[in-house]
Formats: C-alpha cells, sequence, structure tokens
C-alpha cells in the first residue's frame, strides 16, 4: 500500500497558499464576511427574523467561497492562473448539490455521535472528502459520497489522524480567540480566513493523492 504522505499534503497546502496568499485570503474574505458582520450586528438583531437570515446568507456565501477555493486550488494545480470573477463563475446547481452535500455530511455525522460517538467520527472520517467529487466533477450527492468512502479505503487512520490535528487546531484559535478582549471579532475573522483557505487547499491536496493512489492501484 502506498503512503498518503500527510506531512508532503500539508506542505503543499502552504506553498500554494504562500505563493497565491492575494487571491485565497479575498476568496476566503468573502466568505467570512457575513459571518463577521453577524457577529458584531447579533447584539442589534438577536431575536428578530433578520439575524436569521443573515446566517443563512452567511452559510451561503461560506460554501460559494469554499467552492471557489477549491476550483482556485484545482487551476494553480494545473499550472493555469485563475482570478477571483473566474474562480466564483460555478454553475448554481453544483452550488445546490454542494450545500445539501454539506448538510448530509453535518447530519450523518451528528447522528453518529448520538450513537454513542464512535460511529460519528467513523462516518466523519470516511465522507469528509465528498464534497469535493461535488465540486471539481460534478457529480451527485450520493456519488460523491461513494467515492469519498471508496478513496479513504485502506487509509483511515491516516485521514482520522489528520482530521483529529484539525480539530484540535480549531479549538486552539477558539480557546485563543476567547483571550482577545477587544480583539476577539478581529481576531475571529482572522483566523476564520486563514484556517477556511489552508484547510480547503489541503483537503483538495489529500483528495487529488488519493485519487493518484487509487488509480495506480487498479493499474
Amino acid at each position: 500500500m502506498q503512503q498518503l504522505n500527510l506531512g508532503e499534503q500539508l506542505r503543499k497546502a502552504a506553498h500554494v497558499l504562500k505563493e497565491n496568499f492575494s487571491i485565497f485570503f479575498v476568496l476566503s474574505f468573502l466568505g467570512n464576511i457575513l459571518f463577521i458582520g453577524n457577529a458584531v450586528f447579533v447584539p442589534v438583531l438577536r431575536r428578530t427574523i433578520y439575524d436569521g437570515i443573515l446566517f443563512l446568507l452567511a452559510n451561503i456565501v461560506f460554501i460559494w467561497s469554499v467552492m471557489a477555493i477549491i476550483y482556485a486550488t484545482s487551476k494553480i494545480f494545473k499550472g493555469e492562473k485563475v482570478t477571483l470573477p473566474e474562480a466564483f463563475q460555478q454553475r448554481p446547481g453544483t452550488l445546490v448539490r454542494f450545500f445539501f452535500s454539506c448538510i448530509l455530511y453535518l447530519f450523518l455525522t451528528f447522528i453518529g455521535i448520538l450513537l454513542f460517538v464512535i460511529p460519528g467520527v467513523y462516518l466523519g472520517t470516511v465522507f469528509s472528502l465528498s464534497y469535493l467529487p461535488v465540486i471539481l466533477e460534478n457529480k451527485g450527492i450520493i456519488e460523491g459520497f461513494t467515492i469519498s468512502r471508496n478513496l479513504i479505503k485502506g487509509y483511515f487512520w491516516p485521514m482520522l489522524l489528520l482530521g483529529t490535528v484539525l480539530v484540535f487546531c480549531f479549538v486552539f484559535f477558539c480557546i485563543l480567540v476567547e483571550f482577545a478582549g477587544v480583539f476577539k471579532i478581529a481576531l475571529t475573522g482572522l483566523i476564520g480566513i486563514f484556517y477556511v483557505a489552508y484547510v480547503t487547499i489541503l483537503e483538495f491536496f489529500v483528495y487529488n493523492r488519493l485519487k493518484e493512489i487509487k488509480a495506480q492501484e487498479t493499474t
């Protein structure tokens, strides 16, 4: 069995983010701007319908920006240039499938956690790449979950390790934010922007590496 080489994928993601910092910063910033706005204005809008509407719009814009980051990463991976307008020019149908793919993923993981945690960890790991075929290959929602499961088969433990590290990093950032005082909102926004961009790029490289491995195994 070939190695997934998580260290190499981590370095590749960091290199791509560094070399294309401006475009990924803008893409991630646009995806988080409504969440930042929600954090700022929630005290005013709390218990009103506007708060719920803003939260829904924030999630839609967020997944749109994730799609744009994935698209931009795929172009850069091929050695091609990408512009901001091009990155955001995604088919509406893909956006809708991605949205419901995220909902299904969260639902399955939540149900699994209710069933004594371990099933949730398992489902959250084997389906962690399910959104990538939907975006990159225009696959259906269920097909995306199937592809993710097949790719991660035989590489569950490395993927679980990666997921655990990312979760601990997220928790660490959340704790750090709590001690930021008056800079809490600004720090939350900055961490959100960089964390989302890096993790999304990283998952692209992990997905691509697993596809390479599986293709070689079938030849």
